[in-house]
C-alpha cells in the first residue's frame, strides 16, 4: 500500500474514532463544564489575558508547551469544535485521545516517514517532562521528524515516560536522528552513525557504570553533545579502555587531547592538509589519530571524543586559523582545551548541532552560547521563562511585552527571550521597563561584585602597535597583546560613557609585571567627540611601583573625577621569557567602577543596555561574560 493510501486510510479510521470519542466525552461531562481547559490557541489567549499579571500555574505552563509543540508540527489551530451549534469545546483529555498522527485535520508531513506505522502523539503530549525536554533542548531543524522518532521510542519503551535520564537521552536521540548526516563528518567513521544503536550503547554503559556518574544528571540538551560524537561506537569503547589513567577523571578528561602528538606531516612526509592521505587513506579513527598524530583538528577532535566516550558533553570549536575544543567539567563548568584565542574568538564548528539556531540566527554561531545555555537549562527557571516567552506569541503587543520582560528577568540566560524582547521594544515600553531595571541594578549593586562592575569589557581599544590583538585585553580572557616594537607603547580604552573609575587592574604576560614600567592616565572630553583626542584633558592617575607575580596582576586605585577613557603607557622594553621576540606583554585590563548619570536615562535603548549589564553583572563568571557580550551585540542592531 502506498504512503498516501495508508495515510488516507489511517485518517479515516481516526476521524471515525474522533466522532465516537467526542460523543462519549460529551455524554460524561458534568453540567459545570469541561473536565479541563482546552489547549487551543483561542482558549490559551483568553486565559493569558486574565493570568499574565499572576504567576502561571504548572497546568497553564504545560498547556502552553503542548500548544507550542503542536504549532511547530504545523498544527496552528486545533481542538475547536467543527460543527455549528455545538456549544462545548472538546475537552483536553478527549483531544489527546482523538488526535491523529501529526494531528489534526490535515497531513503535516509529505515526505517518507521513518517507518510504516504512524505514531500516536497522545503518550508524548500527556507526559510533561517529555514535552518540556523536547522544547527545552536547544532547537531542531525538523520538528516533525524528531517528534516522530521520539513517539516511536516512547511506544517501544513505555517505561521512558516515567522520566529521568533515560527519557532525556531518548529525546536527545530523536533530535540527533532528525539532524542525520548533516551533523556527521564521514572522515571519522566507516559508516553512518546509527543513533538508535548509540542510544542503546549509552544506556548499557550507564547501567554498567562505565560512564562518569554525572552522566545521569544531564538534560536532553547536554546529551545532544554526547551522542553527536563523530567517531563510531567501537571507537568510543576503545577510548574508555585506552585513555591514559591521568586523564580518566571528570575534572581533567578534556586534557586527554594532549595525548595526540603534534605532527604536521606523517612518517612518510605527507602533509596533514592532504586530508585522509595523511592517514594512508584510512578513516581517522581514534587509535589511528593516536598512532599517526596530527595538528589542531586531530588533537581537538580526539579530545572531544574521549570526553563523549565517558558521557561528557564536548565538541570542537573553530578559532581564527585554529581548531580548539570545549568540554563540560564537573558542576557544569565549560572549559576550553587546545585554546589559541579564548572564548570570544571561538565559533561553533561545522557539522555540530546549534543551540537555539532559529531563534538566535547568526548569534547561535558563537561558542559562548554554550555556557550561557548551560546555566539557563540547569537554573530551574528556564522552563518558566520559556513558557512566558511562548505565551507572548499568543498575546496582544502590550501583554506580550510584559511577558517577555518577565521572561528575561526570570532567566536572563534565556537568550531567545532577549531576541523576542528586542523585537517588540518601542519607546512606549520605557515606563514599564524603567522601574524593573532600577530594581535589578539595586540587586546587582548589593551582590558580590559590589566593588564596581567591569566597565572596560569588550570596549573599543586603540593601540600604538599589535593593533589587531589590542582588543584581546578587554575580551575577558587571558589572550595576549604583545608588541615586538622597542619604542614606548600605549593602549587607550574608550569606556563609551562618562564613568567613575574605582580600580584599574592589569594582568601581565609572563614576567613583564617585573620589567615594564606602567603609567595609567585618564581622558575626559565631550562624548559627541567619540574617540577624538585632539581636545582631550589628560591626567596621570598612577604608576606600577611593585613587581607582579608571573602572569600576575598590578592593581591601581581609582579616582573621583569623571572619565571617558583610560590610557596605559608602557616603557622599558626587554626580551620576553619565552623567546618569542616580544618587547611587552599584557593579558588583560580591567577598569572597574560605575557609569555616571545613566540612571536618569529613560530612552528604550539605554534601558535595554542597563538591563543587560545588570542581568550579567559578574565578568568573572563565564556565563555572565558571554551572555553580556552576545546581548550587547544584539543591541548593536537595535533601532529605537
Amino acid at each position: 500500500m502506498s504512503h498516501d493510501a495508508q495515510l488516507l486510510e489511517y485518517r479515516q479510521r481516526q476521524q471515525a474514532r474522533m466522532a465516537g470519542e467526542l460523543a462519549d466525552q460529551r455524554s460524561r461531562m458534568q453540567p459545570s463544564g469541561p473536565l479541563r481547559p482546552s489547549t487551543s490557541a483561542k482558549a490559551l489567549e483568553a486565559r493569558l489575558r486574565t493570568q499574565v499579571s499572576q504567576e502561571m500555574t504548572e497546568e497553564l505552563q504545560h498547556s502552553i508547551f503542548q500548544w507550542a509543540l503542536l504549532s511547530r508540527l504545523g498544527i496552528e489551530v486545533w481542538g475547536e469544535a467543527e460543527e455549528e451549534g455545538v456549544e462545548e469545546e472538546p475537552t483536553f483529555p478527549s483531544i489527546l485521545q482523538m488526535l491523529p498522527c501529526f494531528g489534526g485535520r490535515r497531513a503535516l508531513y509529505s515526505g517518507s516517514l521513518p517507518s510504516t506505522s504512524l505514531p500516536d502523539l497522545g503518550p508524548l503530549l500527556r507526559c510533561r517532562e517529555a514535552v518540556e525536554a523536547l522544547l527545552l533542548s536547544g532547537g531542531c531543524r525538523d520538528w516533525v521528524l524528531a517528534t516522530a522518532h521520539l513517539c516511536r521510542l516512547l511506544r517501544e519503551s513505555p517505561s521512558l515516560l516515567q522520566g529521568g535520564w533515560q527519557l532525556q537521552l531518548a529525546v536527545a536521540t530523536s533530535l540527533c536522528m532528525a539532524e542525520g548526516r548533516e551533523m556527521m563528518d564521514s572522515s571519522f567513521h566507516e559508516s553512518a552513525v546509527d543513533f538508535f544503536k548509540r542510544y542503546q550503547h549509552y544506556c548499557a554503559n550507564a547501567v554498567a557504570k562505565e560512564l562518569f556518574p554525572e552522566f545521569r544528571s544531564l538534560k536532553a540538551w547536554h546529551f545532544r553533545y554526547v551522542l553527536g560524537s563523530w567517531h563510531s561506537d567501537d571507537d568510543l569503547a576503545w577510548s574508555r579502555a585506552n585513555v591514559s589513567k591521568e586523564y580518566k577523571k571528570p575534572d581533567v578528561i578534556g586534557q586527554s587531547a594532549r595525548m595526540v602528538k603534534y605532527k604536521p606531516h606523517n612518517d612518510k612526509g605527507v602533509s596533514v592538509h592532504d586530508g585522509l592521505r595523511f592517514y594512508d587513506n584510512e578513516k581517522a579513527t581514534m587509535p589511528r589519530i593516536l598512532s599517526y598524530g596530527g595538528v589542531c583538528g586531530a588533537v581537538s577532535k580526539f579530545g572531544a571524543s574521549c570526553c563523549q566516550a565517558f558521557g561528557v558533553p564536548a565538541m570542537p570549536v573553530g578559532q581564527p586559523g585554529h581548531c580548539a575544543m570545549i568540554w563540560r567539567g564537573p558542576g557544569g563548568r565549560w572549559c576550553l582545551e587546545n585554546d589559541n584565542g579564548g572564548w570570544n574568538q571561538s565559533w561553533m564548528h561545522d557539522k555540530i548541532q546549534r543551540t537555539w539556531p532559529k531563534e538566535l540566527g547568526r548569534f547561535a554561531e558563537h561558542a559562548g552560547v554554550i555556557p550561557v545555555a548551560e546555566r539557563a537549562i540547569m537554573s530551574g527557571k528556564y522552563s518558566c521563562s520559556e513558557s512566558q516567552r511562548l505565551a507572548a506569541k499568543l498575546s496582544p503587543l502590550e501583554t506580550a511585552a510584559e511577558l517577555l520582560i518577565n521572561a528575561v528577568l526570570l532567566c536572563p540566560d534565556n537568550l531567545c527571550a532577549w531576541v523576542d524582547l528586542l523585537a517588540v521594544a518601542t519607546p512606549q515600553l520605557a515606563p514599564m521597563l524603567h522601574p524593573r531595571v532600577e530594581a535589578l541594578e539595586a540587586l546587582a549593586a548589593s551582590g558580590p561584585w559590589q566593588g564596581g562592575r567591569e566597565l572596560s569589557l569588550n570596549c573599543p581599544v586603540r593601540a600604538s602597535a599589535d593593533v589587531e590583538r589590542a582588543g584581546h585585553v578587554v575580551d575577558g580572557t587571558d589572550s595576549e597583546w604583545f608588541p615586538t616594537e622597542a619604542a614606548p607603547q600605549w593602549l587607550e580604552i574608550d569606556l563609551k560613557k562618562l564613568s567613575q573609575v574605582d580600580r584599574v587592574r592589569v594582568k601581565w604576560w609572563g614576567d613583564y609585571g617585573k620589567k615594564s614600567s606602567l603609567r595609567v592616565l585618564s581622558l575626559l572630553w565631550d562624548e559627541v567627540a567619540d574617540f577624538d583626542y585632539a581636545e582631550a584633558v589628560v591626567h596621570e592617575r598612577g604608576r606600577r611601583t611593585h613587581a607582579a607575580d608571573f602572569n600576575g596582576w598590578t592593581e591601581l586605585p581609582g579616582w573621583e573625577e569623571p572619565t571617558r577613557a583610560v590610557r596605559l603607557e608602557l616603557d622599558q622594553p626587554c626580551p620576553d621569557c619565552f623567546g618569542l621576540s616580544k618587547s611587552y606583554g599584557i593579558r588583560r585590563v580591567e577598569v572597574l567602577g560605575h557609569h555616571i548619570g545613566t540612571s536618569s536615562s529613560l530612552s528604550i535603548g539605554s534601558l535595554l543596555t542597563r538591563l543587560a549589564e545588570a542581568s550579567f553583572p559578574s565578568p568573572q563568571e563565564l556565563a555572565d561574560q558571554q551572555g553580556l557580550r552576545i546581548v550587547t551585540e544584539m543591541l548593536k542592531g537595535f533601532s529605537e
